[in-house]
Order: C-alpha cells, then structure tokens, then sequence
C-alpha cells in the first residue's frame, strides 16, 4: 500500500508540473503555419480520410516533402470534438504534453534507470521552456505525437521482457503511429539498439531476441518510405527554401556540416541554458558560417567536437549515463541536423522537444552522482522551479502574434524573418509600409526584405514602388524568389503592361502553376492582350473557389463575346453559386435573353438592379427584357 501511495504522488506530482507550467498561456492565439495548416485547411474542417493518407502535409497544391497524416487526422479530431477555437487546440496539445511526462517516469525504469532518476528526468521535461513553442504553436502537435508514440513503443520494446506477436505488433504500430506524425521518429531505429546495448552490453544475448523486432521495424520503415514516396499526390515542383530562412543548403559541403555541427552545439547549450529562447533564427543575423576547414573557426568546431565524441565514446563504453543521454540527444536532433540531410529550417526549438528527453535523463543523471540526498532534492528542486519559472515567463511572449514577433526582434534587431514577420502582423498596411521602411535600413541589400516591402507596396496599391522594391530584390544572383516573380506578374497586370505580367508569370509558373490565381492572372493578361482563346483555355484552367475571383466574369465575357451563350450562362450560374454580385447577374441575364429566355433573364435583370440600383445599363436591359416578353 506504501508503495502504491508513493507512485501514486509521483505522478501527481508530474502532472501538476506539466499542467502549471502552462497554466498562464490562455487565452491562445494562432501564429505562423497555424493559420495555413489548422485555421484554414479544408482537411481539418471537412473529413476525407484518402485525402489525408495522400496528400502533402501543407495541403494539396504543395510539395513540401513532408507526410503528416496522423497529425491532420489528429487536428480535424481536435476541432470535431471542441471546436475550432485556438483554447481548444491549445489545450490538447498541454494534455499531451501531460500524458508524455507521466509515460516518461515509468518508461525509463523499464530500461534499468533508477526511480530518483526516472522522476527527475520526466519533472525536468515537464518543465523545460524550450517546449513552450510546441504548446503555444498548433503544429507543435506534430512533435507532441512523434514523442507519444515513440515513448509507447520504446516502453514495450523494453529488454527482458516476453515477446509475443501482440508485443512485436504494438511496438510496431506505435513506431508507424509515430512517422504518420512526424518523420524525425526513425530515429527509433538507431535510438533502440544503442539502449539495448547500455542495458545489456553482451550482443550474443540481445540478437536472438531481438533479430523480429529489429526486422519488423526496418520492414514498416520500407513500407512507410514507399507509401509517403509513390501514395502521396504531388501536382507541384519541390519547394523552395530561401537563403535568408535556411542559408546552410547553398552552402559547400564542408562549411555546411562545420556550421551545422556548431549549431548542434547551440542545441546543447539552450537546453542547459534555455535563455534568449526564440521563434524564429535567421541565418543572416546569429551565426557567422565558417568559410572552410583551415579557418580558424572551422578548425575549432572539427577539434572540439572530435573531443566530444571522444567523450561520449569513453563514457557509452562504461555505460555512463548521462552519456547515454546526450548521445541519444544527438541521435534525435540528427534528421534536422543538415549534416546528411538538407531540412527547410537552420534551427527550430522545436525540433528539440523529443530530444529535451534525453538531455533531462543526461541532466537528471548528472544530479543523481550527488552523495548527500538532502543534497540532490535541494539541488534538484532548484532547477525544476527554475526551468519552470522561465517557462512561465516565455509563455508571456505568445500572448500575441504582433508581441511574440516585438519580442524577437527586440532579442535580434538584425533577424530579418522575424521584423518582417513583424511587419506581416500589422492589420494597418501603412503601418506596416513605415515598419518595412525603417527596417530595411538594417539589412539594405537583402532579396527577401526587399520582395516582402514589394508586397506590402502592392497591397497599397503603389504599383510602381512595388515594381521597383521587386526588381531590386530579383538583381541579387544568389536569389530566386519565385514569390517575388508571381508579385511582378500581378503589379505588371495591374499597370496594365501585359507582356511583362506574362514573362513573370511563366517564371513563377514552378510553384504557382497549381494554383488558380495563376491561370486567373494568366486569363487576365492574354485577355489585355486580347488573345480571347487563350485566354478562355487559362480561365477554364483557373476553377475558382474564392468569392473574390474575378473569374466567372471574365470568363462569362469572352464566351459571350465568342456567341457561345449557352457556356457563357453556365460560367455566370457558377459565379453566382460563389456570390451574387451584380454585374454576373446582368450577364447571366444578357446570356438568356440572347437563347430567347426571356422571362428567367427578367428576373436576372431585376436581381442585378436590386443589388446595384444606381446602373442605368441593369435597367435598361431589364426594360428591353420586359418589352421582349411582351
């Protein structure tokens, strides 16, 4: 009974800390890839399990080459269920962040670690505040159940256990449950042999056993891989990440992994001194890449971490373990290290949420050696109080989108992406437009500042200015923002210079040619310069969804133009069926009268005349369809 009472405040004790560290982060809010991935995705409203299974993580016009289903499963899940507030959201992702501290405890007394220890990892993951962007973001949800499902079938791949096909078959849909969430779980199979190997170094006692799982695994990785590669639906070309977001990809091999590795280093620091925490890290502003092996800083970099691994070899081999823990910290920030693998970010906190478990157990570890238990609580209950204290703290700086972007730029003036993140927030363009203004003045010669003032111009309608930022923006050769093309293409339309909208345009065509506003501006700009067939083939082509298309009208225009009533009618009916506008009324109207349908076109004329009283050509047409009645 003893026993069960103190287990039983173990986890009370965990759940509270997992719970409190997040208890002044409400009301929520939605920020960055919320609002494209959770807010506005059509897949998180409307069910459609073969969509999910098939379709990219960033919707279907996209090609980010990340495969997410159980995360959008698990979002559409959340909203059936409580709704699509961003408290709701936010509130499952703190439960889970519960339910992960509390399999934490008895997962790693499974694997042989001592209960002190088990409870102080699980009490130091529960309150790190590098986590606070996981639970403050919606996507976080992503790392919340890769973390989950891995835990599960770390806790049943445990050694000395009995296997049976039900436990082989748990920990294998576990592990699949978790890539369907986020693709860094393989890293389960690295992280499982090396903890085999700590819990029991002889190899001729684990192979035996555990030759299935080992199998099982690789084989549900092959099946997962083949699926995400040849399943999933991928109308568009591979994104492109630009420089200022991720400049290690145009970078040469060597001083890529030397900078990437100092970055892995950056990881270990903020997990043992989570201070200066941030959102968003711009490769312009922070970090200076070493230029090659012989320079000073890339030579240092190859030493130190040579020494580290060193290190970490000695301690694995005498199974120390607060080197396992950080090698398993490592293991986990690899996918995302852009070593072996080029990822769309340079650096993200949260990207280190699974990997701040292993960093407890190494830290927690570390406490431990204490002799003197009076010692080691005090100690302990210093550092838990601490890291949740910060926490609290940083929760503060999501109170808002505008004020978690002042926040960062106030920690980095030069971290371009977040002033125009900044920036972006301002519901008052023109504050917006004096924002960029004085910004830029930090970074004067950056494509990507100066592409994002041209948006912030066009917005404005100050066409020529937009033009001018744009341009500037496309002379710096070590940048192509197609963004920044489709942006010329649109402010050329508008200036009415349709050569030079089409010459944009079919350059921004690798990443916009999926989307119908491309062929909507295509439409327009062929229309200008009145190639009517085209024209009507890229409007056809443009299948509005948006009530702000200019397509059914037209489109309406030019079949009406070319006698062709009866499509015309059509393409007027699937406008409206969008929104009544006035103007697709008196067509719709002019396109019956033209088949001699005389009463249905009154009653379009008199709805077009009801919505725009003011339009002498409504009434007009409206009399002329009375008298032809007659």
């Amino acid at each position: 009974m003893k026993i069960d009472r103190q287990f039983f405040f173990a986890y009370l004790g965990l759940l509270v800390l997992a719970l409190l560290s997040y208890g002044n982060s409400f009301p929520a809010h939605f920020f960055m890839d919320d609002h494209s991935i959770v807010e506005l995705n059509p897949l998180v409203q409307h069910f459609n399990l073969i969509k999910i299974l098939t379709t990219d993580y960033w919707g279907a016009a996209a090609n980010s080459g990340l495969y997410r289903p159980f995360t959008i499963l698990s979002l559409f899940l959340n909203r059936l269920i409580f709704g699509p507030s961003a408290n709701a959201f936010h509130l499952v992702n703190i439960l889970l962040h519960g339910a992960i501290t509390l399999l934490i405890f008895p997962l790693l007394q499974r694997w042989k670690i001592s209960m002190s220890v088990a409870w102080l990892t699980a009490a130091i993951f529960a309150v790190h505040p590098i986590h606070t962007e996981v639970l403050n973001m919606v996507v976080g949800r992503s790392e919340l159940l890769a973390a989950f499902f891995l835990l599960l079938a770390l806790g049943l791949a445990a050694p000395l256990q009995a296997y049976g096909w039900q436990r082989l078959g748990g920990v294998a849909a576990s592990y699949l449950a978790a890539l369907l969430s986020k693709e860094h779980a393989i890293v389960l199979l690295a992280l499982l042999p090396l903890l085999d190997f700590y819990v029991i170094p002889d190899w001729r006692r684990i192979w035996p056993q555990r030759r299935p799982l080992y199998l099982l695994l690789l084989a549900g990785t092959v099946l997962w891989f083949l699926w995400r590669t040849f399943a999933v639906v991928r109308t568009v070309p591979r994104d492109v990440v630009e420089p200022a977001i991720n400049p290690l990809i145009f970078m040469e091999t060597v001083p890529r992994v030397l900078t990437a590795l100092q970055i892995q280093g950056l990881y270990l620091w903020k997990l043992l001194w989570p201070s200066d925490l941030r959102a968003l890290y711009s490769g312009t502003s922070w970090f200076s890449p070493p230029a090659a092996l012989t320079s000073p800083v890339g030579l240092v970099t190859l030493v130190l971490t040579l020494l580290f691994l060193v290190v970490l070899t000695h301690g694995l081999r005498h199974r120390q373990l607060p080197a396992l823990g950080v090698t398993c910290t490592l293991i986990s920030l690899l996918p995302t290290a852009n070593i072996f693998l080029l990822v769309g970010v340079v650096m993200a906190e949260r990207l280190a949420y699974y990997p701040s478990l292993w960093f407890a157990l190494a830290l927690a570890a570390l406490l431990g050696t204490i002799p003197q238990r009076k010692v080691f609580i005090a100690f302990s209950a210093v550092v838990v109080l601490a890291l949740m204290g910060t926490t609290l703290v940083r929760n503060r700086d999501f109170t808002s989108e505008a004020t978690l972007w002042q926040r960062e730029v106030e920690r980095d003036p030069r971290n371009v992406v977040a002033w125009l993140a900044l920036a972006e927030s301002f519901e008052d363009k023109k504050e917006s437009e004096a924002y960029f203004r004085e910004k830029l003045k930090l970074v004067p010669d950056l494509a990507e500042g100066q592409s994002v003032y041209a948006g912030v111009l066009y917005d404005l309608k100050r066409d020529d200015e937009a033009i001018a930022f744009a341009l500037r923006a496309e002379a710096d050769p070590k940048t192509d923002l197609l963004t920044n093309k489709f942006l010329l293409a649109r402010a050329y339309l508008r200036k009415k210079n349709y050569t030079e909208a089409l010459r944009w345009l079919e350059q921004s065509r690798p990443m916009y040619g999926a989307y119908g506003i491309y062929w909507e501006v295509r439409g327009m700009a062929l229309e200008g310069l009145q190639q009517y067939d085209g024209a009507i083939e890229a409007f056809r082509r443009a299948t509005p969804s948006s009530v702000e298309s200019e397509v059914p009208a037209h489109l309406g225009n030019l079949l009406m133009g070319q006698g062709r009533y009866g499509e015309a009618e059509s393409v007027y009916r699937q406008g409206l069926a969008l929104r009544e506008r006035a103007d697709l009324w008196n067509g719709l109207g002019v396109a019956l009268a033209l088949q001699e349908k005389h009463s249905e076109a009154k009653e379009s004329f008199a709805r077009a005349m009801q919505l725009d009283p003011s339009s002498g050509q409504y009434r007009e047409n409206y009399q002329r369809a009375l008298e032809s009645g007659e």
